[in-house]
């Protein structure tokens, strides 16, 4: 169980930034601020950051699906070419520290 704010998010584009909250009133994610940064690279981090749910189901998913098909070939041995399976598996344990 993951410990993030449950998706789905909501991007909110204000003037001078862009906000991303959950549906739930009053759960704030994150403010990209256009100040700091020109509008298009604000709005695109917000919408990296809004994608964030959702990207790491699908990563999980995709990692589960890899173990369970992949990782022994016909002969019953290991594959040799798992290292994007262990890259995957080292980013979601970034983005869940105590899970």
């Amino acid at each position: 169980m993951h410990k993030h704010t449950p998706g789905p998010w909501m991007l909110h584009d204000m003037e001078d930034h862009t906000v991303v909250t959950s549906k739930k009133p009053g759960q704030f994610i994150a403010l990209c601020d256009a100040e700091a940064l020109d509008d298009e690279a604000c709005h695109a981090n917000a919408c990296l950051i809004l994608a964030a749910p959702e990207l790491l189901e699908a990563l999980e998913n995709l990692c589960n699906q890899i173990e369970i098909g992949n990782a022994i070939d016909d002969h019953g041995h290991e594959l040799k070419n798992l290292q994007a399976l262990y890259v995957a598996r080292n980013v979601i344990a970034k983005t869940t520290p105590n899970a």
